[in-house]
């Protein structure tokens, strides 16, 4: 019974660490594609390129799978937005 007890009591105390949702990342995901999007169709490529960047830290699929385990359209996807955000911003930075 006194295990019972400890083992609610342990239950209780445990915190899970928060992590943003799964439709949450998506849709920051999309609203940092779309203001890049707005942003160059207004001129401002640098502010642009900053939104292309940071996109995909809000990674639109599970992150609970490790990278060595995701699909390869997943890592393909992601790894070509970085060199894109990448490319452009450094495009925009020394030749502007």
């Amino acid at each position: 019974m006194t295990q019972d007890i400890a083992t609610k009591n342990k239950d209780k105390t445990t915190k899970k660490p928060i992590v943003l949702s799964n439709p949450t990342n998506r849709i920051i995901y999309i609203s940092f594609l779309l203001a890049a999007g707005i942003l160059f169709f207004l001129k401002n490529q640098t502010s642009a390129a900053i939104f292309l960047c940071l996109a995909p830290v809000f990674d639109p699929f599970d992150q609970k799978v490790p990278w060595g385990e995701r699909p390869f359209y997943q890592k393909l996807l992601l790894g070509a937005h970085a060199i894109a955000g990448i490319s452009i911003l450094l495009t925009v930075l020394y030749f502007d």
